[in-house]
């Protein structure tokens, strides 16, 4: 039973984080991830939590907005994205940033 709850929570944490979203500010911030629109801040720590090993202390959720980019005549839409703004216990790292 063990090893197909940590399968499960792995598949979630596969589905929910769909990469790192470095910037700026978001190296001040912490650890920045785009996340999948169905995504919920509990949800999000579980994922985490499950896939790199660390305490989540906070996880913040930002919704950005579609932006509309022209080019010439053309107008088009960047799509928005929703992404998560994560802190970790004292202490704690994520190796891959």
């Amino acid at each position: 039973m063990r090893g197909s709850q940590t399968k499960a929570h792995s598949e979630l944490a596969r589905k929910l984080l769909i990469a790192p979203h470095i910037s700026e500010k978001a190296t001040t911030l912490g650890y920045v991830f785009k996340v999948s629109d169905g995504a919920n801040k509990n949800s999000l720590k579980h994922a985490i939590e499950d896939r790199y090993g660390v305490e989540v202390e906070s996880v913040n959720i930002v919704a950005a907005r579609d932006k509309k980019r022209r080019r010439g005549q053309n107008l088009g839409i960047k799509s928005g994205f929703k992404k998560a703004i994560i802190k970790l216990r004292e202490g704690q790292t994520i190796n891959e940033f």
